[in-house]
């Protein structure tokens, strides 16, 4: 625990998030941003191969190195991670957003968002500012705000004759339902001397990642999808 909770280890957990976003549009942005700044989109786009084709394939072959990518990056964090995670589960301590779907799903967020911006401003670097902002925004309200109501949680309350004193024990089994593994959303003690807390359970978590990955995976199909019919508007 005091290795996986020091302040060197917090910090780079913490910088960490900021990560798969990066990845992202900085491979996205170069991928139209940089054939429109250079001006070799001219040899690109003069071929017989319709323009919108030339960016499909692309887009096919980057997005495959993409999810294996990610799928490498979550698998060796996975490992790293394996004896805390025996202790806390996978839902608390940054965990979740590195050991399932969602990893991979954030980076192909980012790629999108980087791609549909370096076609509208023919700026590499221009484009990564432009995507990763949006980006951010979306991941910070998924994971404060529509995270934690992607089931309703649970509510647990406990009796105490002697009085209630509510604690989180966010960084250990949670005590008040004794599960490992269970991310505890609130504790209170209410004026029947009971403590409610209410959590999402353990056993939810490929289920989050699902709902999760599936709002980022649409989101960069809904970008790309864009690029592709401006660039057909375009080459019509």
């Amino acid at each position: 625990m005091n290795s996986f909770d020091s302040l060197v280890n917090i910090s780079f957990w913490a910088v960490l998030f900021v990560v798969p976003g990066l990845i992202g549009v900085i491979v996205g942005a170069a991928l139209l941003g940089r054939e429109l700044e250079l001006g070799t989109w001219r040899l690109a786009w003069s071929q017989t191969v319709p323009r919108a084709w030339w960016l499909a394939a692309k887009l096919a072959l980057v997005t495959g190195g993409l999810v294996l990518f990610g799928a490498a990056i979550t698998a060796v964090i996975t490992w790293s991670r394996e004896p805390m995670d025996r202790l806390t589960g996978h839902f608390i301590n940054r965990a979740y957003d590195f050991e399932g779907l969602v990893l991979t799903a954030y980076i192909l967020a980012a790629f999108g968002f980087a791609v549909l911006a370096g076609l509208l401003l023919r700026r590499t670097v221009a484009a990564m500012v432009a995507a990763f902002g949006p980006w951010l925004v979306f991941r910070l309200v998924v994971e404060f705000v529509l995270r934690p109501r992607f089931q309703a949680p649970l509510t647990l309350r406990q009796s105490c004759a002697q009085g209630c004193h509510a604690t989180m024990g966010l960084d250990t089994v949670p005590p008040q339902t004794g599960h490992i593994g269970d991310w505890v959303l609130s504790v209170s003690v209410n004026a029947g001397n009971q403590i409610v807390t209410t959590y999402q359970p353990a056993g939810r978590f490929w289920h989050f990642q699902f709902i999760e990955a599936g709002l980022f995976v649409a989101l960069t199909a809904a970008t790309l999808g864009t690029a592709i019919w401006l660039l057909h508007r375009r080459a019509a």
